[in-house]
């Protein structure tokens, strides 16, 4: 393996006597050799931009968005979820003018091909699809008032055994619900329609796998339907919007005392919208419509949530087109990628939100254009996009192009070192400098060539096997190129540099202020009646 192991942080600069200088400079030498076999020489030639040709915004289209196989089914509304072994199971599907499906495929991502799966054992559609900690995957409610009603039944997947067994019923039946694992395996269950009660929900449920049982919890206090539930890293659950009318509402609901508590509003009411947790533990909440009807209005806001201290939403960068019914990935490197949905018709272009600059970045676009479908990230970084709605506005009742679903499916999958960039979320490493994918290992670059010490990826010397190569540990890619004994010779220097300075400085930092207590919880009121329920008009 030439790959060295991870030092701690500040290993190299604690070096305070020259025995330590020369056991440090023996270990970078040794280190070096290693290197000498794993990587090659930078030369003086500029990397390769990738593949698409002089138009830069040919090749990001080109090498961003990659067909892969066909599901044998068509299918919107479905769910996807990632198997513990890196599959994909796709379940169910079926909305407004189409059937609810039965249906199951699995999508294997190194085969890049669909495969048939044991089928559900009760047709669904607009169902919620959870990955328990026992491996399985929980199924529950779904369908259209006008499809046979929504459903308060649920199942459970085991992909050991491809089989699936019926689950404890849920309290309510349930249309447009969420689901929400919590940290401790328990999943919260909330909103959503009740067709045969005309209701939209303030119900709240939770579900315990090791017991299959379901617990009502605190009523919400604003019906959500069609709405977002994010869990914060506090292990809280964020609600946000939806409803009939539609709401600006946002709750919080705490698994210790099992209620609500009101958070605060959007900026605008919105449904169908997407809401995504960042790395920073902010929540994403970005477009969505505005209002219901057979023409609604589409929303470029994008809000955002901030749990430290006192919590508050603030608007952020808007998106750069109107979109609703998208649906949104966070990405390995943290950014978000939002692909698909309707403004009025379906949108391919995708986009990307980079939360340290607060700014959307194009994405290129979709080859099929879709809205409800599903976007999983991939064990690799790809996201696979799956099905969804392929034609023009949904909402023309006497065109019944509108009514088909789609049974294609693509990859995002970010490019190889030396490609073109404009964003991060466009590398397989994670890092763009200067308009050029960096690389941190081979795995980044494409087939023939490896990571040199500069972060370039060049071809591959006297054809080694290189599998398994990376930088070395605190050699960030896209960094200055240089050969392996200057690297050494750098990092002597400096290091002795840290030293000489550590030797006549101290200057401990200050012990960061304790965080500002969560609000207390405001007044809950279970006794809130339910709303009337219509069959929703689609955004």
């Amino acid at each position: 393996m030439c790959s060295e192991p991870d030092r701690p942080r500040g290993s190299v600069t604690e070096i305070g006597h020259l025995s330590l200088v020369t056991r440090r400079a023996a270990a970078l030498v040794l280190l070096g050799g290693a290197l000498a076999g794993c990587v090659a020489e930078p030369d003086a030639s500029p990397p390769p931009r990738g593949s698409g040709g002089s138009d830069p915004a040919a090749a990001l289209e080109e090498e961003l968005w990659q067909l892969t196989g066909s599901m044998s089914t068509p299918r919107a509304g479905h769910t996807a979820t990632l198997l513990p072994d890196g599959r994909v199971l796709i379940a169910g599907g079926g909305s407004w003018k189409s059937e609810p499906i039965a249906g199951v495929e699995i999508y294997d991502p190194e085969s890049g091909a669909f495969s048939p799966a044991a089928p559900l054992l009760e047709e669904r559609g607009i169902h919620t699809a959870t990955l328990l900690p026992s491996g399985e995957v929980l199924v529950a409610g779904g369908n259209q008032c006008d499809r046979g009603g929504s459903l308060n039944t649920a199942e459970l997947y085991d992909p050991d055994r491809d089989s699936w067994r019926p689950a404890a019923p849920m309290t309510r039946a349930r249309v447009w619900h969420t689901a929400t694992l919590l940290e401790d395996g328990r999943v919260l269950v909330t909103g959503g329609g009740d067709c045969a009660a005309s209701e939209v929900l303030v119900a709240a449920e939770v579900y315990d796998w090791t017991t299959d049982t379901w617990t009502p919890v605190g009523a919400m206090s604003t019906p959500h339907a069609m709405h977002t539930a994010t869990r914060l890293d506090d292990g809280r659950v964020l609600v946000a919007g939806g409803g009939i009318p539609v709401t600006n509402a946002t709750e919080l609901y705490d698994p210790e005392t099992g209620t609500f508590s009101p958070g605060p509003a959007l900026s605008e009411p919105r449904w169908f919208h997407t809401a995504g947790l960042l790395r920073d533990s902010r929540v994403l909440l970005a477009g969505g419509a505005l209002t219901g009807g057979d023409f609604p209005a589409y929303s470029v806001s994008v809000d955002v949530y901030t749990p430290e201290g006192r919590p508050a939403l603030a608007q952020t960068g808007s998106l750069l087109i109107h979109r609703a019914t998208a649906a949104n990935t966070l990405l390995a490197n943290g950014e978000v990628l939002v692909a698909g949905g309707t403004y009025p018709d379906i949108e391919t272009l995708a986009e990307a939100f980079d939360p340290e600059a607060d700014r959307w970045i194009p994405a290129g676009s979709l080859r099929v254009a879709r809205y409800l479908g599903t976007a999983t990230l991939l064990d690799d970084g790809a996201v696979l996009v799956a099905g969804g709605f392929p034609a023009a506005p949904f909402w023309v009742p006497e065109d019944p192009s509108t009514w088909d679903m789609n049974a294609s499916a693509e990859l995002f999958r970010p490019r190889s070192g030396g490609a073109s960039c404009d964003g991060a979320f466009v590398c397989r490493s994670g890092s763009c400098v200067d308009g050029v994918c960096a690389c941190a290992s081979v795995d980044d670059c494409a087939a023939g060539s490896v990571c040199d010490l500069s972060g370039r990826c060049v071809p591959r010397v006297d054809d080694q096997d290189l599998s398994g190569c990376t930088l070395p540990s605190g050699a960030p890619p896209g960094g200055a190129a240089a050969s392996w004994p200057a690297a050494l010779l750098a990092a002597l220097l400096a290091a002795r540099r840290r030293s000489a300075r550590r030797a006549t400085t101290s200057s401990p930092h200050p012990a960061p202020g304790a965080a500002a207590p969560a609000p207390g919880a405001a007044d809950r009121s279970p006794g809130r009646a339910d709303r009337s329920l219509s069959s929703p008009s689609p955004p």
